[in-house]
């Protein structure tokens, strides 16, 4: 997979730039083109049509007339948790606010900017 080559390969080029390493590896998919395109390709999920009803028309997509005026909330699935490094992010960047509005007086504002 080109992320595990990525990776093992981003470990060599660390390990080549110390100047007790004689020997050095090499790491050509770190500057192919190719292999950046491979890591910027995403597979996305497959739409799912489990539970809905048959097509009217054989176009082959669902087609609403107007947006909803409200939600059914019946139809919500359950939303998946948030990843734990992200959340470790949204943890850290609380306490740095934190910790600059206590030491320096910073105000948040909506742009992340600050302000005395």
């Amino acid at each position: 997979a080109p992320d595990i080559k990525f990776f093992d390969q981003s470990i060599d080029a660390k390990r080549n730039r110390s100047k007790l390493k004689l020997k050095k590896k090499e790491t050509p998919f770190l500057h192919s083109a190719s292999a950046h395109r491979d890591l910027k390709r995403v597979q996305a999920v497959e739409p799912n049509g489990e539970g809905l009803p048959p097509l009217e028309s054989k176009e082959g997509a669902y087609m609403y007339e107007m947006w909803p005026c409200n939600f059914d909330e019946t139809l919500f699935g359950t939303p998946r948790p948030i990843p734990s490094i992200i959340s470790a992010e949204f943890d850290r960047r609380t306490a740095l606010r934190s910790m600059l509005r206590s030491k320096y007086g910073i105000v948040d504002d909506s742009r992340g900017l600050g302000s005395r």
